[in-house]
């Protein structure tokens, strides 16, 4: 895929595009099971509520700050969800625990 394709290499990556973006393609990467990706196109059912409340941000227009310490984030967070969702931790203490990780991450990232 380039933007100097022309003929059937043009042709072959628009019809990939157009697949890739389908809402077939969509809702096997959006499976939570393999990819879970968040979907970019309407009209595909996600199954995960984490991600649905994603999906539903993205559609409000919400921003993602993109800084480093964003990167401190995930795994604290996405453990401490994990760990309320599927293990029924008390969400005020794995909070505290995921904001002490977090806390710790952005420091080094900081050099602190």
């Amino acid at each position: 895929m380039s933007a100097n394709a022309a003929d059937d290499d043009l042709t072959a990556a628009v019809e990939f595009l157009k697949f890739f973006l389908s809402v077939e393609a969509q809702t096997l990467l959006a499976d939570p099971a393999n990819a879970a990706h968040i979907p970019a196109a309407l009209g595909v059912e996600v199954t995960d509520a984490l991600m649905a409340q994603a999906v539903e941000a993205f559609l409000g227009g919400t921003i993602f700050p993109v800084i480093p310490e964003m990167g401190a984030y995930w795994d604290p967070m996405n453990n401490a969800a994990k760990k309320v969702v599927e293990e029924g931790a008390d969400p005020a203490t794995t909070l505290a625990e995921a904001f002490g990780a977090v806390t710790a991450k952005v420091q080094e990232i900081r050099g602190q």
